[in-house]
């Protein structure tokens, strides 16, 4: 958990410090309230609110500024699979699940549950609003991605190309007809107005199955190379979280383009290689990547060189965020039904005499 590197890389606010220190990370509290695994995760744009869903069918309300547990809201009816709090408006966020639908929600407890979507014929997996329009995107077990107007509460169309799960879609923050979307396939950038797929990233997975036959029964298992589980879009880069026979953290180039016959396919280039099989969750703070794999998160900098390592989870880590704001704090999520809490700090560093007293 201890890293000693330059404070350029440790965030946006250090970048003129050019002076080496040691700093390291260090579970500061764990959040207890979920009855199982935690799925999902998400921290409000002023950094005050964390929201965390998971098997339990609950979602929670945190209170980050004191830690501690604010209310849970029911509705659904299945796992909660995801959450996203809106980019600007305070109060609202929409959430995803296993009963196949979205619900969109207010915090006013007067009001709370505002509306609930259906139209997937399969799970939920995943939903993001977009910074620009009052509109929903939603990713399924169903192979689509689809389009939901909130302030009309109405269904707008459907993306279709993906010949599989899709597990994550994620909007360009600075282009609004711009959506990228990714799963057991492929991942792929949308124009939504013309419902066009405009590029697709890296490698098509391969799928291969083995198939056994035995008593009244057939027995499939797949392995997959290339399965995307998170997408981050930042600065006209895309850095994807895949898993397989080893987990890969990959960034992409984004291509300037607004209209083409053609879909074109650009190449990554591979930042990390985990020890594990999958990276589940993929999020950034100024100059760093991080990412869940297996039962820790790992952190590393924009050249793939790992920083950190935290241990802590008794499970695998399905989701994490990065606290908006000055204070490096990173949240953690897992199956062991517990959320961490990690902040940065200084390493006390001993001088000559107190090395010599210790001998």
């Amino acid at each position: 958990m201890t890293g000693s590197h330059s404070l350029n890389a440790a965030s946006q606010q250090h970048s003129k410090d050019t002076t080496t220190k040691k700093y390291e990370f260090r579970c500061t509290k764990t959040l207890k309230g979920h009855k199982d695994k935690v799925l999902t995760m998400d921290i409000d744009s002023q950094g005050k609110r964390l929201l965390t869903g998971g098997e339990d069918n609950q979602i929670i309300l945190w209170d980050l500024e004191n830690e501690k547990y604010i209310r849970k809201f029911t509705g659904h009816t299945n796992f909660v699979t995801s959450i996203h709090f809106h980019p600007i408006f305070q109060g609202v966020f929409i959430s995803g699940g296993l009963d196949k639908t979205i619900r969109y929600w207010n915090m006013n407890p007067l009001q709370c549950q505002k509306f609930t979507f259906a139209g997937h014929e399969h799970y939920v997996s995943c939903v993001r609003w977009s910074t620009f329009y009052p509109i929903v995107a939603s990713a399924s077990w169903d192979q689509t991605i689809k389009l939901w107007d909130l302030q009309k509460y109405t269904y707008i169309n459907t993306l279709k190309g993906h010949e599989t799960t899709v597990i994550v879609v994620e909007w360009d923050p600075k282009n609004q007809d711009i959506l990228f979307s990714a799963g057991k396939d492929i991942t792929m950038m949308w124009n939504v107005k013309t419902r066009q797929c405009l590029c697709t990233f890296g490698k098509k997975s391969s799928f291969s199955y083995r198939i056994i036959e035995e008593t009244k029964k057939t027995i499939r298992s797949c392995s997959n190379e290339n399965i995307v589980n998170s997408l981050i879009c930042r600065n006209g880069r895309l850095f994807s979280g895949s898993g397989g026979i080893k987990g890969k953290l990959r960034v992409f180039k984004q291509p300037q383009m607004k209209h083409t016959k053609h879909t074109i396919n650009v190449e990554g280039k591979l930042l990390f290689t985990s020890s594990g099989t999958h990276i589940f969750d993929v999020c950034q703070y100024g100059e760093w990547i991080a990412f869940a794999e297996e039962c820790q998160a790992t952190i590393v900098d924009f050249s793939g060189s790992c920083l950190y390592k935290l241990p802590g989870h008794r499970f695998p880590i399905p989701c994490l965020r990065w606290k908006p704001g000055k204070e490096v704090c990173l949240f953690t999520g897992s199956y062991d039904k517990t959320i961490k809490i990690w902040k940065h700090f200084e390493v006390e560093q001993k001088n000559d005499d107190e090395k010599k007293d210790d001998q």
